[in-house]
């Protein structure tokens, strides 16, 4: 978890934050240790309990159906596939058949249903049949809440900047690998140190023309 919040970061930032990269985890980690505290003293079960309860539950799967939707349908799952076959190279179609119904069809579905079933059977959080008071569970549907609203004001940000959501929705040019010499495929275009199978092949004739022509000079 904190290796998620130390690259989102590093990556948002890269010119400032990753030459400083070792002193901004050690940051991290102290406001960890330092929020984790909390749990830890008398009472800290039921700042646990109410942790559990809401800060992983509707939060976490809102996003993950996005996620799910936004990657599959709206990127495309066929470019999503070019993507991985580019890392980890060529699969056939048995290797596909189960991560397809899967990603695309199965996960949404039951991530749905269990949002639906968890909103029309929700209880309120309790810890050894104590219910926990109404302030209380409006400090865990600010967990709920909180990261949510930033998604969607990065959203806001991001179809401002674009200048339109249509224009939002499209892939960003720098999109692929981060290294000019792993941009293959359909990102080979950007890189300008990549040679295709097939100028590779007439670069390598060319090459043993010419050694040939240096022997019989």
């Amino acid at each position: 978890m904190m290796e998620v919040v130390i690259s989102g970061f590093s990556d948002k930032f890269p010119a400032f934050l990753r030459p400083k990269k070792t002193m901004f985890t050690l940051i991290c980690c102290i406001i960890g240790f330092v929020l984790g505290i909390p749990q830890v003293t008398k009472g800290g079960i039921y700042v646990l309990t109410l942790m559990d309860w809401y800060s992983a539950s509707y939060n976490l799967m809102i996003v993950s159906f996005c996620e799910l939707i936004a990657i599959n349908w709206f990127y495309g799952f066929p470019r999503f596939r070019q993507d991985v076959e580019m890392m980890l190279g060529k699969r056939g179609m048995e290797f596909w058949w189960y991560w397809i119904p899967t990603w695309c069809f199965i996960t949404p579905f039951v991530i749905g249903f269990i949002l639906v079933m968890s909103a029309i059977f929700y209880t309120p959080a309790t810890y050894n049949k104590e219910v926990f008071p109404d302030w209380a569970e409006g400090l865990g549907w600010m967990m709920v809440t909180v990261p949510l609203v930033f998604i969607l004001i990065g959203a806001i940000v991001t179809v401002l900047q674009k200048g339109g959501i249509r224009q939002a929705l499209q892939t960003d040019p720098s999109w692929g690998p981060a290294l000019d010499e792993n941009r293959t495929g359909k990102y080979a275009a950007d890189n300008k140190a990549f040679v295709n199978d097939v100028e590779m092949n007439e670069k390598h004739i060319l090459e043993k023309n010419m050694q040939q022509a240096t022997v019989h000079l």
